[in-house]
């Protein structure tokens, strides 16, 4: 049996943003809406953005949330764990305590598909179990090491870049995919097109970092923010579909390792 990961309806699929920085691929979702919009075509809708982060200084949600007129909330996750006596964040019956919280407000706004734009803390079941959840991964997540894992996973911004120039790849692409409950383990939606490296440059510390920034920015320009968007529009559009055993599939074809944009 096959179904739709989100079936269209007569009303905008919608959409809740979480972040925790600057808020560039949330931006770029904005954008794809308004641009749809202007075609005479709602057929998602930005309704909530949630941050877990207070700090205004580094968090830009509630200035989006205002330029936009989108619905915004703040539970500073770093608080959470302090009013609870913990000083770092690994206690994940605390992190569903608080991801528990997070679900009411997703289902007050009656939430079809939360969007992770840069999300900082690890999501749990009571969000991901309730909510089809979609990030965007800053990695090729098809490639794969010795052992058969993801190669790339767990890593974030320009660290993954760095891992690619340093294991010597010719390439790096962003990847769209489900959240499961292992970090960056679900299924994969789109692959970007890649963004081409000269793994002789930056061989080692500061210019290794400093180049691996300038990667991750033309990442960020030719990857996330084409395929983010694109991922968004295409679930509204019904063009994902999964069968009883999970293989996802776009425009009836099947994408076991994602569909590569050309």
């Amino acid at each position: 049996m096959i179904k739709p990961l989100y079936n269209p309806r007569n009303e905008a699929m919608k959409v809740a943003a979480f972040m925790s920085g600057s808020g560039s691929n949330l931006r770029r979702i904005l954008e794809r809406q308004q641009q749809l919009r202007q075609q005479g075509k709602e057929i998602f809708r930005v309704v909530m953005i949630f941050t877990d982060a207070a700090d205004e200084k580094i968090c830009n949600a509630r200035k989006i949330a205002e330029e936009y007129k989108i619905a915004y909330y703040c539970n500073d996750i770093r608080e959470y764990y302090r009013k609870r006596g913990l000083s770092d964040r690994k206690d994940m019956k605390v992190r569903e305590d608080y991801d528990a919280e997070t679900a009411k407000l997703l289902k007050m706004h009656k939430v079809d598909v939360v969007a992770l734009c840069g999300y900082m803390s690890i999501v749990t079941r009571p969000v991901i179990g309730s909510f089809l959840t979609l990030n965007v991964h800053p990695a090729d997540l098809r490639i794969k090491d010795e052992s058969g894992r993801r190669k790339y996973a767990g890593c974030m911004g320009s660290d993954c870049v760095k891992k690619a120039l340093m294991n010597r790849e010719k390439e790096v692409r962003s990847t769209t995919h489900i959240v499961a409950e292992e970090v960056d383990q679900g299924q994969l939606l789109l692959i970007s097109k890649p963004v081409k490296l000269d793994a002789s440059s930056g061989s080692s510390g500061e210019e290794l970092e400093k180049v691996a920034h300038e990667y991750q920015e033309k990442l960020k320009e030719g990857g996330d923010w084409k395929i983010y968007p694109e991922t968004i529009q295409m679930l509204a559009e019904g063009r994902f579909v999964a069968d009883e055993k999970e293989m996802i599939y776009v425009d009836g074809r099947p994408i076991p390792e994602g569909h590569v944009m050309e």
